[in-house]
């Protein structure tokens, strides 16, 4: 069976981000040459409308947040990625390069005391590999390509977009449900029913399944869609998020820290720690196993102070890992060596 490209889900959310259309109220039209006067007047009128913005000044001079978002809003997100890996086993040394263009409508379809209901739609989907010199690629907004191995991700990637399905976020951007996947699985099984024989194609649906399914998409919601923390914060306090990956010996460190609220968007500062350190060992054939793993990353988000939403973000990623195997007492070690850099950006060129 065909090879398939269905991970890109799992790489979609990790920064969530969307853009709103501008909303300009009266105080933002009167020139800072009325030393405030008529500004304050209008305050006093009509308020300054900061109390109805996601991210609020107490009277503790600390900042809360929750969601303030509209009914019938679209909100977009750009992401892009781009992947450098270099490996060298062997004495043999390969590189190669991968990006994932991926653009994302999500409209607020109801507004409920508990949050929001939204509507999510996969608009597009662009896909690239290079290595050896090579280059091959597929892109949604494109035409079917010519080429033979690269029909079959063409199509999964094609009958993932324009499909809508549901979320539900709590006020703080918590995801509380996630539905209508189902409308995505069956558009994947009629695109290929006619390609792939039965068993093959219980494959594709469920390699589909096992990268878009409810607990992957909370999981990446979670991770992206908001980092501010359910207490309140002040500009330079930080907090931290840390976890281990899958079960395994990989761990997930995130420093977070307000920076600077201004002119209606809220800064912050992104700084991970990636390790594992990994060995195992059969007494009876000696063979042996090892793996280490050390990575950082930096990185900003941009909030819209009014609607808590994220305005933009960039990150980038870099990561060196070793692994060694010795299949037993006697027997050569073989090595093997990694390093990446991952650049990832959100409404950004």
């Amino acid at each position: 069976m065909k090879k398939l490209f269905v991970g890109f889900v799992l790489t979609v959310f990790v920064v969530l981000n969307g853009c709103k259309k501008e909303v300009k109220t009266e105080t933002q039209t009167i020139s800072s040459s009325d030393n405030g006067g008529a500004v304050s007047m209008i305050k006093n009128l009509f308020g300054s409308g900061e109390e109805n913005n996601a991210i609020k000044k107490g009277e503790d001079g600390k900042y809360s947040f929750s969601l303030n978002l509209e009914k019938d809003e679209v909100y977009q997100v750009n992401s892009f990625t781009i992947s450098d890996q270099t490996v060298q086993s062997n004495g043999q040394k390969n590189s190669g390069e991968n990006s994932q263009a991926t653009n994302i409508d999500f409209t607020v379809k109801e507004i409920t005391d508990a949050g929001y209901k939204m509507e999510v739609r996969f608009k597009s989907i662009s896909l690239k590999q290079k290595a050896n010199g090579k280059e091959i690629g597929i892109d949604t907004n494109q035409k079917e390509p010519e080429q033979a191995e690269l029909k079959t991700p063409w199509k999964m990637q094609k009958s993932i977009t324009n499909v809508p399905f549901m979320i539900e976020l709590s006020k703080q951007g918590k995801v509380t449900s996630v539905t209508g996947l189902e409308a995505i699985y069956k558009n994947v099984e009629k695109e290929f029913q006619k390609i792939f024989k039965p068993q093959e194609l219980q494959m594709v649906v469920a390699q589909i399944k096992q990268s878009l399914n409810e607990e992957m998409l909370k999981k990446q919601f979670e991770t992206g869609i908001n980092k501010f923390p359910t207490q309140s914060v002040s500009i330079g306090d930080s907090w931290e998020d840390e976890s281990n990956v899958n079960g395994t010996g990989l761990k997930q460190k995130y420093t977070y820290k307000l920076v600077k609220i201004a002119d209606g968007i809220a800064e912050i500062s992104v700084a991970g720690v990636i390790k594992e350190n990994n060995e195992q060992s059969d007494p009876k054939s000696g063979a042996k196993q090892s793996l280490s793993m050390n990575g950082t990353t930096v990185g900003k988000i941009l909030y819209d102070a009014e609607t808590g939403w994220i305005k933009s973000s960039s990150s980038t990623e870099n990561i060196k890992g070793k692994q060694s195997m010795t299949a037993g007492a006697d027997a050569p070690t073989q090595t093997m060596e990694m390093s990446s850099k991952r650049v990832s950006k959100i409404n950004e060129k």
